[in-house]
């Protein structure tokens, strides 16, 4: 049986979403005899197409419950040859693909923009229990505020109810559907900004306790939780932080900065910053800006988004560290592709170009080190 969880979100206060965080929309359509809306998870970052990937769903429609999210490049059931791709656009439009979800009763539903009709105009397919297409009012736009943590119910339908253990001095907390939101007051603090959570569930189940440390720029030196499941936020300045446990996230901007972490953390880069990486299993991603990584963890994975500028990696362990392609950067779909254009940089290292003066620098690491395991594409 499933049981309820939470996935602390790397976030900022004010200024574009960093590198591996998540969008949170509201969406709702209507047709005669047809009423949905609820709200989706997306990425943050755009793909190569210009969309941001949804991830999660929440809602209902006619007041059946939406229970999941119908995965990219399939088609809903009895839509054969009509895949999804479960792709948004910045100001909530969606592709002639659109999105699919299940409902409670068993329903399939998918919406999506129909440009091959004149005028253009979004419709809906549902395809269980009798096959129906309409046309919609469809709308969706990202709710204000940032999304702190994502959670999993243990049932699809169960409701959650948000619990603050320490409230933040400003600003405000919300769930909305599964997702956490700190709506923050007009300043960004320079001291840091302190308070906790917890989701519980209709059957009393709690969620671990997420501590979140928000603060504009540093030098900062700081401490999570001992329990993990700490979401830190930083702006620029040469930063030292320790992590305990696991499911930490932490986001920082331009400086020279160290990270000791626990296992399995989110670690967003969104500036021009040199980082010092040490733990297990950890994730780095990397946004617009020049990144050098100092590589002493065990398993790093270090995801390089469509914005990279330069990139260089030091003590990268072939045995075990990845790099993660996402959103189609360089055009590179397949690991062919990527172990044909690896490049010696002349000095024992090796150079994977991206086109658009986007670089990623192996140092110390030849061309014949790296291999397909090595990658991965999102």
């Amino acid at each position: 049986m499933s049981q309820l969880s939470i996935t602390p979100q790397p976030f900022v206060l004010a200024g574009h979403p960093p590198p591996g965080s998540t969008l949170l929309w509201q969406w709702q359509y209507a047709a005669s005899g047809i009423a949905a809306s609820g709200t989706l998870t997306s990425s943050s970052t755009l793909d190569t197409t210009g969309h941001f990937l949804i991830s999660g769903i929440t809602g209902s429609r006619n007041g059946d419950p939406v229970v999941a999210l119908a995965p990219p490049g399939q088609a809903i059931p009895g839509n054969e040859g009509f895949p999804v791709d479960d792709l948004i656009g910045p100001h909530g439009t969606l592709t002639g693909n659109g999105f699919g979800y299940e409902t409670a009763s068993g329903n399939f539903a998918n919406p999506f923009f129909a440009d091959f009709l004149h005028p253009h105009t979004f419709r809906e397919v549902v395809s269980e229990p009798a096959f129906s297409e309409v046309s919609i009012q469809f709308q969706a736009h990202v709710v204000p505020g940032v999304t702190l943590a994502t959670a999993a119910p243990a049932a699809p339908v169960d409701a959650l109810r948000l619990v603050v253990i320490d409230a933040p001095r400003s600003g405000f907390l919300a769930l909305d559907g599964t997702t956490v939101q700190y709506v923050p007051s007009d300043k960004e603090p320079r001291d840091p900004l302190t308070f906790s959570f917890e989701l519980r569930d209709q059957t009393g189940s709690t969620t671990p306790v997420v501590s979140v440390i928000a603060a504009g720029d540093g030098p900062h030196t700081l401490t999570g939780a001992a329990s993990g499941y700490t979401d830190i936020s930083l702006g620029k300045g040469d930063n030292t932080i320790a992590l305990s446990g696991s499911n930490n996230a932490v986001t920082l901007g331009s400086g020279v900065d160290t990270v000791h972490g626990g296992t399995d953390d989110t670690i967003s880069l969104a500036g021009n910053t040199s980082l010092a990486i040490y733990g297990k299993d950890e994730m780095v991603f990397i946004g617009k800006g020049n990144v050098r990584i100092d590589d002493q963890s065990i398993g790093l994975t270090v995801s390089i988004g469509p914005t990279v500028q330069h990139a260089v990696i030091s003590r990268f362990a072939v045995d075990r560290d990845v790099i993660d392609l996402t959103g189609g950067v360089g055009g590179f779909t397949d690991t062919t592709s990527v172990l044909s254009a690896l490049q010696s940089d002349g000095h024992g290292g090796t150079r994977l170009s991206f086109g658009n003066g986007g670089v990623l620098d192996f140092a110390g690491v030849s061309p014949e080190q790296l291999h397909a395991a090595n990658f991965r594409f999102g």
